[in-house]
């Protein structure tokens, strides 16, 4: 069994053949990708037990309900006609279409890819697709995989039909080297100290360059709201907001830069890097350690709380909570932290955009699910949009955790 952030890869069982069913008989899922729709669950059924049997062949499955949405596999030397090396393999996958367009699929190939460099020992990923199927393209191109060669006439034995199949792969040495730069690209965070390096409070932000803009402000203001509290504001300048931030992979909700999920190792700069070691607190006398932000780094800060018990509070203002599957990934789990402070614009839910209309929905069930936990919880309707005064909003969501 292979897991991510919100998914599970396991084998197929006899009983996922209903689960099976209800998404491989959509006419939009199968036939794109070389198969037809299933037509019973019986069919279904002897796909499992004689389709579904590779040694790498596993249900894709959220971990909110355990339920089959979709398949991947590894298919290794014998299985596949890309390769004949044993130390080379062919990746193939699909997903439900209801859970199209949620990163669901680029979430587990990263981890399959991770699994076959370094669990298997691959020396190369090998990944095609058919003509016209522009979603498949989509996740390679994302993945990593390099563009190979274009055949004209491929058999589609089970479609009864020829087709045009475009193939790609990835090497090890090129999956590895990406690894590396995503990491150096964490570990070269630029780290911008405000207030007193001196002081028993710890406030931690991750900021892009609009907010260190009018990061004095926010000082000014965390000043005054707090009553002249001391405090020592970390403020982590991070390379490429939508990844670094982002909990795990989504679809792009303006232009075309997509989420890319990098908010794990993101977290890991700021628990080896910013929070203080239990000796280091003791050292130093620090009493309160605080994580917060504005916008996606908001999300990025409510996220945590629900990774580590290391934060006394969160100071979360106009957390991106519309993104996909978050409150679900709430429901589930348990948040480790004892305060959170919430806010939105009172215009941020009248937008056109139909992702991001949800965050007033969104932030009210976010209260709601926080406040039933036990979580001390303040939420706060601020006049405005999105990009209203966001230092202010910064300053009060962190000043409201200090004067607790």
């Amino acid at each position: 069994m292979l897991e991510t952030e919100r998914l599970i890869l396991r084998r197929w069982e006899i009983s996922d053949a209903s689960d099976l069913y209800e998404y491989a008989n959509d006419p939009d899922v199968g036939p794109i990708a070389g198969w037809p729709p299933h037509q019973s669950i019986e069919e279904s059924r002897e796909v499992i037990k004689n389709v579904f049997t590779g040694r790498e062949a596993y249900a894709v499955c959220l971990k909110t309900d355990g339920k089959a949405i979709g398949a991947i596999e590894l298919k290794l030397n014998g299985y596949t006609d890309m390769t004949d090396r044993d130390d080379e393999c062919e990746l193939g996958y699909w997903l439900g279409k209801p859970f199209w367009g949620q990163g669901i699929i680029p979430e587990a190939v990263h981890e399959m890819l991770r699994h076959a460099f370094e669990d298997l020992g691959m020396t190369k990923v090998w990944c095609g697709y058919y003509d016209g199927n522009t979603k498949s393209k989509r996740v390679q191109e994302k993945c990593g995989f390099r563009y190979q060669w274009t055949t004209q006439d491929v058999d589609v034995p089970l479609m009864h039909e020829k087709r045009i199949g475009h193939v790609n792969c990835l090497t090890s040495e090129e999956w590895k080297k990406e690894w590396e730069i995503r990491k150096a690209q964490v570990s070269a965070f630029q780290v911008l100290s405000f207030g007193n390096p001196e002081a028993d409070t710890l406030l931690i932000q991750m900021v892009d360059d609009h907010d260190l803009e009018v990061i004095e402000n926010e000082v000014s203001y965390i000043e005054k709201l707090s009553g002249g509290q001391c405090f020592d504001l970390k403020a982590i300048r991070v390379n490429n907001w939508n990844d670094d931030l982002s909990p795990w992979p989504a679809p792009a909700v303006f232009g075309n830069e997509e989420f890319g999920g990098g908010a794990k190792e993101t977290l890991e700069f700021v628990l080896g890097k910013i929070v203080p070691t239990p000796d280091e607190i003791k050292s130093r006398g620090i009493k309160r350690v605080y994580i917060g932000g504005y916008s996606l780094a908001a999300l990025f800060a409510l996220w945590a709380g629900y990774q580590t018990d290391v934060f006394d509070g969160i100071a979360s203002a106009s957390p991106s909570v519309w993104f996909p599957q978050f409150t679900d990934f709430m429901q589930e789990n348990e948040i480790h932290t004892e305060a959170v402070y919430l806010s939105l614009g009172d215009r941020e839910e009248r937008t056109r955009n139909p992702v991001m209309s949800k965050v007033g929905a969104a932030i009210r069930e976010a209260n709601n699910l926080l406040a039933t936990s036990g979580v001390d919880c303040e939420l706060e309707w601020n006049k405005g949009n999105h990009f209203k005064d966001p230092d202010l909003r910064t300053a009060k969501a962190f000043a409201w955790l200090m004067n607790r």
